[in-house]
């Protein structure tokens, strides 16, 4: 039998509350040129069994008989993958029915593209706009030095580029894993997102983005220092503080606006030397960050009770004026 086009790769661990809809969201895509690949991280609710009521020759199960994490299970899929491309997939998000049709499609027609994500539509308990906000390449190259730019589940790579990237997730950057592995392969390939959405992208507690902030919040740091180490700006606590309000954190600081245009103006002339971003769409970028970045510290404050709204500008006015990091 030939290989499929696309292997369709999904871990996943006690997620029987949403894994029937999840595999049949797959196996209802328009494009059937496929396997789901289904990694069970050593489930021990019903997930086996609602897998084993599947009978569709597309799917493949492979369990693990204890849970060894979503990277062990990511790079396992990995190795038994037979399709030149692998499109992940989570087991509680709803595929569209054409995702896998427009992907396979966009890739065919631009072989220099090593990842290509799509826009979502956020569903369940607490439902927030989509964040997906960057589509083009060199958008989205400037903004993996902030933030992972790409909605992992929507993801489909190419093999071959993958390859080149080291052929597997990282294992040193716990809960940003996906992040680390658009890091390395944007040195290779480029990185795009569909404007269609095309997943629906389930928002609930158990998610790791909650379950794991703190831990992932370390891996993201170490993640984006290295990136401003690459830039020639070596970052301290402060620096870290203000360049992630430029993606979505929270300084609610005096003079913050000022902060944040000298940090701007740091992160331009660093590139200028280094010579790794285009300069003017770095500098549209950064503008509309920071007006973006305003505005939300403006509402969030504004919402704050006022004990805590003086709190936080105390606390954080003595934090800016003692920490002066060095450049």
């Amino acid at each position: 039998m030939n290989a499929p086009a696309i292997t369709v790769l999904m871990p996943v661990h006690n997620g029987a509350a949403y894994l029937k809809e999840s595999v049949d969201s797959i196996l209802a895509q328009t494009y059937t040129d496929f396997e789901l690949l289904v990694i069970d991280d050593g489930s021990t609710d019903v997930s086996p069994s609602i897998l084993s009521a599947c009978n569709d020759r597309r799917l493949r199960v492979e369990r693990f008989n204890t849970k060894r994490g979503i990277v062990a299970a990511l790079n396992r899929g990995l190795a038994l993958a037979q399709g030149a491309y692998i499109a992940r997939m989570d087991a509680d998000d709803i595929a569209e029915p054409g995702r896998l049709a427009d992907q396979f499609a966009f890739m065919e027609a631009n072989p220099d593209v090593g990842a290509l994500g799509t826009d979502i539509t956020p569903i369940g308990e607490v439902v927030s706009p989509s964040w997906i906000r960057y589509f083009d390449a060199e958008n989205l190259r400037i903004s993996l030095l902030f933030e992972n730019p790409l909605c992992h589940p929507t993801v489909i790579l190419r093999r071959s580029a993958l390859a080149s990237a080291g052929g597997a997730y990282p294992d040193n950057s716990p809960h940003a894993e996906e992040y680390a592995l658009w890091i390395r392969l944007s040195a290779h390939a480029k990185l795009v997102n569909l404007p269609q959405p095309l997943l629906r992208y389930r928002m609930h507690a158990g998610q790791i983005s909650r379950q794991k902030s703190v831990v992932q919040s370390h891996s993201i740091d170490r993640l984006v220092g290295a990136q401003l180490d690459a830039l020639g700006l070596p970052a301290g606590a402060r620096d870290l503080r203000l360049h992630h309000t430029l993606a979505n954190g929270f300084f609610p600081a005096f003079g913050l606006s000022q902060a944040l245009r000298k940090w701007c103006d740091s992160l331009i002339t660093a590139n200028a030397r280094a010579r790794l971003y285009p300069a003017d769409i770095l500098f549209a970028q950064l503008e509309a960050r920071r007006a973006s970045a305003l505005a939300r510290h403006d509402t969030q404050l504004r919402a704050m009770p006022f004990p805590r709204r003086l709190q936080w500008r105390v606390t954080s006015s003595i934090s800016l004026l003692g920490r002066a990091d060095p450049r």
